[in-house]
């Protein structure tokens, strides 16, 4: 028996069906597209960020290694499949049609604790769905500017995670996407442990391709292609991440916009296409910011080295200070209100991660940019 939980909705109509499931007409073809966004500001994806991290600044609409983003939308085609002839205890909500459709959060199938119907792949694995990504709302914005409340978008216990993190530097799979997050999983429960395994194996396996940032005709940002080579530009570690989530059921969205990183001049503006890309993940009810680029590891002065240096600071920052330095194209996914311009963006100071982990506040001035 399991349950399909709706968000609560005072105009929705709940009624309970039971299904009755046969294994082999089970499968139901079901379509996600996400739109793909990319690489974000002037500088590249790695910066120096009080870490010793720093980023390459790619020529304009290039990202970190000087790649034009791109802006297709991916689309994967999968197959429900249920494995229980048992029948299927549903709740269902019927929404009046004005209203916005509601995020599932659970779904269960048949026997067993399965929280989400396994999906069979073209490889015939067993896979987890997710929902289409929503847009943020609401319900996920934070005030701007930092209160100095907290680093992260929500409530973090590191020491929890240190049996889990220990487990995923471990995992050794480069031959597959799916195989790699489904010995990932073995070690974690909730979407929020999902989201770190996947985090910290990203951010110790996979390099900074430097020698692709020069060289572009020999750089792929396909999923697959970076697992196997172990290194990519910020697209490729935004378009893994994306991918790695989206098996392990969790709505992820990769994002594309301006970035502070390596070769930024204070009081430079912003033009052309973004050159920097990052992801968001949807956990707990609202959406919260990742750069697993830049909390991966540093390149040296001259563009030519990459070293592993992990930096937690990137995973899941507050808002109001991921846009110290990420200025995504679509001013929704800033996550804040009141949201910032791009001469906001532009004339605002810029802060290294060890600023604010020692929590320190800017007095004055309030922006770089003192006009004389």
């Amino acid at each position: 028996m399991g349950t399909m939980d709706f968000k609560t909705d005072a105009s929705a109509v709940t009624i309970n069906v039971l299904l009755i499931v046969h294994p082999e007409e089970a499968a139901s073809k079901q379509k996600g597209q996400r739109a793909g966004q990319t690489e974000g500001g002037r500088s590249s994806g790695l910066h120096d960020d009080g870490n010793g991290n720093k980023r390459s600044q790619p020529p304009q609409g290039r990202d970190l290694n000087g790649w034009r983003v791109s802006r297709e939308p991916c689309e994967q085609t999968q197959a429900i499949t249920s494995h229980s002839n048992e029948g299927t205890q549903m709740t269902v909500e019927i929404h009046p049609k004005d209203t916005t459709p509601q995020l599932f959060k659970k779904l269960s199938f048949g026997k067993g604790p399965r929280r989400l119907p396994s999906l069979r792949g073209q490889d015939n694995k067993a896979f987890q769905r997710t929902e289409a990504p929503r847009p943020p709302g609401g319900k996920d914005l934070h005030a701007y500017p930092w209160d100095k409340s907290s680093l992260k978008s929500m409530p973090v216990d590191l020491q929890q995670f240190e049996k889990l993190d220990a487990y995923a530097l471990k995992v050794n799979i480069k031959n597959s996407v799916e195989e790699l997050v489904k010995a990932l999983l073995k070690q974690a429960r909730t979407d929020l442990e999902k989201v770190r395994a996947i985090w910290m194996w990203i951010c110790h396996h996979i390099e900074y391709d430097v020698v692709g940032y020069h060289n572009k005709s020999q750089l792929s940002s396909k999923p697959i292609d970076v697992l196997q080579k172990g290194k990519s530009i910020c697209e490729g570690y935004a378009g893994l991440f994306e991918q790695m989530c989206s098996i392990a059921g969790i709505q992820c969205m990769k994002l594309s916009g301006y970035s502070k990183g390596y070769g930024y001049k204070m009081g430079q503006t912003f033009t052309g296409d973004s050159d920097h890309a990052w992801n968001a993940v949807y956990l707990d009810g609202r959406w919260h910011l990742l750069d697993s680029t830049w909390g991966s590891g540093a390149v040296d002065d001259s563009f030519t080295k990459f070293t592993f240096r992990y930096n937690e600071f990137y995973f899941l920052t507050h808002p109001a200070l991921f846009i110290n330095n990420h200025f995504p194209d679509n001013s929704n996914w800033q996550l804040l209100k009141p949201t910032l311009t791009l001469k906001d963006f532009e004339n605002n100071r810029l802060h290294n991660s060890n600023f604010y982990m020692l929590g320190l506040l800017t007095a004055h001035p309030e922006t770089a940019v003192i006009q004389t």
